[in-house]
């Protein structure tokens, strides 16, 4: 808990991070690229990987891609959120960048990894309590 305090507590220093802080405390709202540069080159990446996808998965897909700072997915059970958050890794991945996914239960990861375990671009290191992590994300 003194890690999470402290980390906290450096956002209202005086040469703490103003970005974050106005984006925690303040609660900004999230700033997106919709430029059309930005807009084309994403439509050109998820042209590629959103097969079977619905217009609506495809729009939070483009939101998380052009966000600044954060986007939330929001969805009811079954709308296909894990699927989403599945395929934006992907294309994090096949654009260089290296993803940190997390999550407060392990089921919900695990969820997602099941989807990317057969992707062989991915190298995915799991950490968890390993009586916690499915027996089909683990490697021999």
């Amino acid at each position: 808990m003194s890690r999470i305090r402290g980390n906290l507590a450096q956002l209202f220093y005086a040469d703490g991070d103003t970005r974050r802080l106005e984006l925690v405390v303040d609660l900004k709202r999230p700033d997106f690229d919709d430029s059309p540069a930005a807009l084309a080159e994403v439509q050109r990446i998820i042209d590629q990987h959103t097969a079977g996808l619905n217009s609506s998965q495809q729009e939070a897909i483009i939101k998380a891609l052009t966000a600044r700072d954060y986007a939330l997915i929001l969805g009811m059970p079954g709308t296909g959120k894990t699927s989403v958050i599945a395929t934006i890794t992907k294309l994090l991945v096949a654009m260089g960048k290296t993803v940190l996914l997390a999550s407060y239960t392990h089921s919900a990861v695990d969820s997602i990894l099941l989807k990317l375990k057969e992707d062989e671009n991915l190298r995915i290191l799991r950490i968890g309590n390993i009586d916690k992590v499915n027996n089909e994300i683990m490697h021999p």
